[in-house]
């Protein structure tokens, strides 16, 4: 049986856990951020499994060392990943040490999956669109406010607007304080997500495959049309080939 490694995507709001050899994702896992204890929950996951390391792409500082020490405990060594680790990528950012790591992991799952000119959109906790080239070069991208915070912020900061589930309406023009809401979320997100992957192909006049991931990226790719594929372990894929590529057998 092939050597098991753990990949751990730390985000804003989840952990997302992949459990790979080198050549496949065997299984996925997500915890919430904020539950009681996070790194008990995955101890309890990874029990009575044979591991030989635990890969770590955090957006959270603060919980890097916690997930690091509770992989410890359990006799894993920790790979934390950074933007120095990342090979076969030429990344044409100001300050690349100011670039998510998760960011350049869907970029880097996405190239190895697809082998074309990718747009990358991670509809979390924040929107993030990145843009890459299929000879392996990271262009750059854009960070949009994410779904549920705009649905929250309404609701938190206006104090007669209700907090409505989301969903796509049957017209524009919302007939009711709720439909207007939901209106005026759904085109906000459609239309701009929309607009944006339309100029980016103008701009530089090619022809882009276009990637949803994240918590909210199955629903808008359900809901717009330029998106093409909905692939959720796409950071973890890319977390995993940073590793693979930095560490042989």
């Amino acid at each position: 049986m092939s050597d098991l490694v753990v990949a751990l995507d730390i985000g804003n709001t989840n952990v997302h856990i992949g459990l790979a050899d080198e050549k496949n994702l065997k299984k996925t896992w997500v915890i919430p951020l904020h539950r009681d204890n996070p790194v008990k929950k995955l101890n309890r996951i990874l029990k009575g499994k044979t591991i030989i390391a635990g890969v770590i792409a955090s957006v959270v500082p603060g919980m890097t060392e916690k997930f690091s020490s509770g992989l410890k405990k359990i006799g894993i060594k920790p790979f934390i990943i950074n933007f120095r680790m990342v090979k076969n990528l030429t990344i044409k950012y100001y300050r690349p040490a100011n670039l998510g790591i998760d960011r350049i992991a869907n970029v880097k799952g996405g190239l190895s999956l697809y082998k074309r000119n990718i747009i990358v959109i991670d509809a979390g906790t924040a929107t993030t669109v990145d843009v890459a080239l299929k000879n392996r070069t990271y262009l750059g991208g854009l960070i949009l406010p994410g779904i549920s915070s705009s649905v929250d912020y309404l609701h938190q900061k206006t104090a007669l607007l209700p907090r409505v589930e989301l969903k796509k309406p049957g017209h524009i023009i919302g007939r009711s304080t709720i439909s207007g809401i939901q209106a005026g979320i759904y085109y906000s997100i459609t239309e701009s997500i929309r607009g944006i992957v339309h100029r980016i192909k103008r701009e530089l006049n090619k022809q882009f495959f276009c990637i949803a991931t994240g918590g909210w990226g199955r629903l808008i790719h359900r809901w717009i049309d330029e998106i093409e594929l909905f692939e959720p372990g796409l950071s973890l894929r890319g977390i995993l080939k940073i590793y693979f590529e930095n560490v042989k057998k």
